[in-house]
């Protein structure tokens, strides 16, 4: 890892850049430049599903509403993680650190634009077979 990239860190499906606010503190605190980001249709950008909250309570709404995430494309996702890149590395490249789902997004970004992703890691917690 560069010392003097910014760090970026991306959360997987289901989650916002609040999975991160317990490691953060501590990258900063370590005199490194970090921010956490929200996916697309996700976190800040999370749209909820209408069954959730509508009254009265529809059960068979949860099987047949669309999912609120279903227009969201690796290419969108992709579009608004550069955005985010270009915004918090003001041009230069930054090191990112994906987790689950945010890997292949974080893999079009580089594919994409190379230039603005000084290195890439996965966050994906290593889980152990059951005997």
């Amino acid at each position: 890892m560069s010392p003097t990239s910014t760090l970026v860190f991306v959360h997987g499906f289901w989650h916002g850049s609040w999975c991160w606010s317990e490691v953060v503190p501590h990258v900063v605190a370590a005199r490194r430049l970090a921010a956490a980001v929200d996916m697309a249709g996700h976190g800040l950008y999370a749209r909820r599903p209408q069954w959730l909250t509508k009254q009265p309570y529809n059960p068979e709404a949860i099987s047949t509403e669309v999912s609120p995430v279903a227009d969201v494309s690796l290419d969108h996702a992709a579009e608004l993680l550069t955005s985010q890149i270009k915004r918090i590395g003001g041009g230069e490249p930054v090191t990112v650190v994906a987790h689950s789902a945010a890997g292949p997004v974080l893999t079009r970004v580089a594919q994409r634009t190379p230039e603005l992703v000084a290195h890439a890691a996965s966050a994906c917690p290593r889980t152990k077979s059951r005997k």
